[in-house]
């Protein structure tokens, strides 16, 4: 049995070597810093993809379940960061970097996105991140890559949160969820905004 594990394991290696020397570890959540990368945005939350020869990348995505995110920013220099609609798949647990996820159980609301608007950034390492006031969950990511070397990434649950052990294959990351208090606290003001208007 440890013959062939061994062996598969050997050829999940050779195969993602061969597929993709693409790359994303999370760098800092508002709880902890430490995916074996080194901080250079100063945001609670940051990740790192690593571009290999051959690869064009042209968006990255990463699930939140909270709206209070701003000053989205890169090293890419794409300037483009938004909140978007696109859903993701998402734990409710907030697992620490390098540990293992106990997997998704639900939906996101949406994400931040960040696209690349002319053409590919040379191969390197960059930097994706924003600031939110939230606490993490763990969470999952696409990256759109297009060349001989790889496509499209997304995070592989089973592989510890925040690392990318073989090239190719990563662990989800975090993203901001609110707190249940702070949605309840949200709701109470916004039906008091209502109401007041209704009296106006």
């Amino acid at each position: 049995m440890r013959k062939v594990c061994a062996v598969l394991a050997l050829m999940l290696l050779a195969f993602a070597g061969v597929a993709s020397a693409f790359q994303v570890i999370e760098i800092s959540n508002p709880f902890q810093i430490g995916g074996g990368g080194i901080p250079v945005l100063g945001t609670p939350y940051e990740y790192q993809v690593t571009v290999a020869p051959g690869d064009a990348f042209l968006l990255f995505e990463v699930g939140v379940d909270s709206s209070n995110i701003f000053g989205i920013v890169d090293t890419a220099g794409w300037g483009t960061g938004m909140l978007s609609s696109n859903i993701f798949t998402a734990s409710s647990a907030f697992t620490p970097i390098g540990l293992p996820s106990p997997g998704p159980d639900h939906a996101t609301a949406g994400s931040v996105s960040w696209s690349n608007p002319g053409a590919p950034p040379p191969p390197g390492v960059y930097n994706f991140g924003f600031v939110s006031p939230d606490r993490p969950e763990d969470v999952d990511f696409w990256a759109s890559i297009d060349g001989s070397l790889g496509g499209p990434q997304t995070a592989m649950w089973p592989v510890p949160v925040g690392t990318s052990p073989v090239n190719g294959i990563s662990g989800p990351v975090h993203g901001p969820v609110p707190e249940p208090g702070t949605v309840v606290l949200l709701g109470v003001g916004l039906a008091g905004l209502i109401a007041y208007k209704r009296k106006k």
